[in-house]
């Protein structure tokens, strides 16, 4: 249970009690396949398959549309049975385009492998980075973006250092820290990997101090290496990249802007354990740790989990008790997001599942009007002020909520927990957020429309121009025409009549004569 809330509040974050020891019990385990994978293909993905199709386990099916969109791979043997709509783990109001899988026993399962490049140091940047690409290496962050392109981006801005964040200050996650302990030596191949491709001076591994088995099997590993290992302090959050950018790089990371303007590349520890398996075992990355836990489990672990698979599948892996599961939270029970649909797969950033029962996260008293205290100002990790931005989403004050930088907010729920008075503040400014996004789609499709009706008006009067100055030339030419057709039929007719009278006269004098 979470510690009274006078307890928990600190200078620099919140001392929350870890609920991990259980999930570290056991080893790191491949999750069995599912008879069938659910794998989301997002607006900038093109399929380059169809229902039907037999599958080798790391085939492509979804090509990116934009450079360093992600890459999508099959994980497993399968055949392809359609594109469906069906609703996601978190929302069913909306259903997400998936595209279904049906997964081939294990005597027919078979791999597509790249090309193996044993030694990286052999290629060039570019080629390395390439290969980081192609092979859909994710980055571990909720924008969704693939780590080619975070890397891209930081050599844009001439990134000195490259932050590999396996801090997972939440009280239950503990996948970076299940995944160092067995495979530390990956985790840092794949960090040099990427240092060696985005230019980086510096390359450090960031992780909270009393993870004693994960440090030592690091620092084993770090004794000939030019890595560097930071310990962040147990207090929560402590792995938010404003955090670690002034902890490491002694800089302020601007607010709006990411950490690449700042001079750091973060990317998690996932994507550096991809890497390192895309370039040295030419496997594409189409899996991800992630830790289970919970009192309606009966054996909590840590699974690899292939993309695709669903919540309910990794439940009943560790003993569900159905019976007394109440909610079932995602990644940090603090930021408030609830499963809504077991049967749905995973999305790449959710890191942990909880299954809880009633006791485990009581329903939080009603909500008094605030006391103007300051603890969540004092607790904020990016120095915002919760309790002003809930007054500005309130009276959904646009203007005031960008210049109290809301888009700056981790949704870490610090200041929840902290406030007196049980005021919803994270869920205010998540709300605000989602209205400005939509505000700002909103805009932006109002001065696109513009633009098409503005081109529009546009043509419609320069085809008038056109058509008005073709009549013009017509009546032009036709007048002309008509004019040099008169003076001729007038020369003819003259040159006629002449003949004519010279005619009458000659037969006039020949009768005559």
């Amino acid at each position: 249970m979470l510690m009274p809330l006078l307890d928990l509040l600190r200078p620099k974050g919140l001392q929350i009690p870890a609920h991990k020891s259980r999930s570290l019990r056991s080893r790191l385990m491949p999750v069995p396949l599912p008879t069938q994978l659910q794998i989301p293909i997002g607006e900038d993905q093109n399929l380059v398959v169809k229902a039907g199709d037999r599958l080798l386990a790391n085939q492509l099916i979804a090509e990116g549309v934009h450079d360093w969109s992600r890459r999508r791979f099959s994980p497993a043997a399968a055949v392809v049975a359609g594109q469906e709509n069906r609703p996601g783990l978190v929302s069913t109001d909306q259903p997400e385009q998936f595209l279904i899988l049906d997964v081939l026993p294990a005597a027919e399962q078979q791999t597509q492998q790249l090309p193996v490049i044993e030694d990286y140091r052999s290629q060039s940047a570019e080629q390395i980075l390439a290969r980081i690409h192609e092979a859909g290496v994710y980055s571990d962050c909720p924008q969704q973006l693939t780590a080619a392109a975070i890397v891209q981006r930081g050599r844009q801005a001439k990134a000195d250092t490259l932050i590999i964040n396996a801090v997972e200050s939440e009280p239950w996650v503990c996948a970076d820290e299940a995944m160092i302990r067995e495979q530390a030596e990956q985790l840092l191949d794949g960090a040099a990997m990427l240092q060696f491709a985005s230019h980086a001076r510096r390359c450090v591994i960031a992780m909270q101090a009393g993870k004693t088995e994960a440090i030592a099997a690091l620092r084993e590993l770090l004794q000939d290496s030019d890595i560097e290992l930071v310990l962040a302090p147990q207090r929560y959050p402590s792995g938010d990249p404003g955090q670690l950018v002034k902890r490491i790089c002694r800089r302020e990371i601007p607010a709006g802007a990411n950490a690449e303007s700042a001079g750091a590349i973060i990317l998690g520890a996932n994507a550096a354990r991809a890497t390192a398996r895309a370039v040295q075992q030419g496997l594409a990355d189409t899996d991800h740790i992630v830790t289970l836990a919970g009192p309606c489990l009966q054996t909590p672990k840590n699974f690899v989990v292939p993309e695709g698979c669903s919540a309910l599948h990794l439940l009943q892996l560790c003993g569900l008790d159905s019976g007394s599961l109440q909610q079932l939270w995602l990644g940090n029970p603090l930021k408030g997001m609830v499963a809504a649909n077991l049967q749905a797969p995973l999305p790449r950033h959710c890191k942990a599942l909880i299954a809880a029962d009633a006791q485990l996260f009581p329903e939080s008293e009603t909500a008094t009007a605030c006391i103007r205290c300051g603890r969540c100002a004092d607790v904020c990790p990016r120095k915002l002020q919760p309790q002003l931005l809930e007054l500005a989403a309130a009276r959904h004050d646009s203007v005031q909520l960008q210049q109290l930088a809301v888009d700056d907010c981790i949704e870490c729920a610090a200041c929840n927990l902290v406030c007196p008075s049980n005021r919803p503040l994270v869920e205010s400014i998540r709300e605000a957020r989602s209205e400005l996004r939509l505000g700002k789609q909103q805009q932006q499709l109002g001065a696109h429309w513009q633009q098409r009706f503005q081109y529009h008006q546009y043509r419609i009067k320069k085809n008038r121009e056109a058509a008005a100055e073709a009549r013009s030339n017509k009546a032009a030419n036709s007048h002309r025409e008509t004019e040099s057709f008169s003076r001729d039929q007038a020369r003819q007719d003259i040159a006629d009549a002449v003949a004519r009278v010279q005619a009458r006269r000659a037969a006039k004098d020949r009768s005559k004569s």
